[in-house]
């Protein structure tokens, strides 16, 4: 990608570890106006809590987690996916794709050090050749 096609990429969700009854982030949800709204149907259990229209926060419910836990941080952009993988692969970048099902988005996952990094992307037609992630431990740090 040229500096002439930069892509615009905007802050779109955390993604939190956490257990499905945990008060406090319950409470915090709560305090910054967080309401729990629709999810994807993921084949794993969770949580999403909007701000207006947005789902800004997603939890992926895990019974054996004591604390709540970073997950990842995402990003979005309407940059075509092709154009993204190949200016990852340009900058030295492994990554892991998914997509979101029934919401027409490729999740492309990268690691900084322990830090994981979601950049979501439209399918361009790839839903067929992207799996849907199947386990909240899929994705490897």
């Amino acid at each position: 990608m040229n500096s002439s096609e930069k892509a615009v990429w905007q802050f779109d969700h955390l993604s939190l570890f956490s257990r499905a009854d945990d008060k406090g982030l319950l409470k915090l949800a709560n305090i910054l106006g967080f309401t729990q709204g629709e999810r994807p149907p993921f084949p794993f259990p969770g949580r999403w809590f909007y701000q207006e229209e947005n789902a800004v926060l997603h939890v992926v419910d895990v019974e054996q987690q004591q604390a709540v836990a970073l997950n990842h941080i995402a990003f979005r952009s309407s940059v075509s996916v092709k154009k993204l993988l190949a200016t990852l692969e340009a900058n030295g970048f492994d990554y892991q794709l998914t997509r979101v099902p029934e919401e027409g988005v490729v999740q492309v996952f990268i690691t900084l050090g322990d830090l994981m990094v979601e950049l979501d992307v439209p399918d361009a037609g790839l839903a067929d050749q992207v799996p849907v992630m199947q386990s909240a431990n899929q994705l490897t740090h």
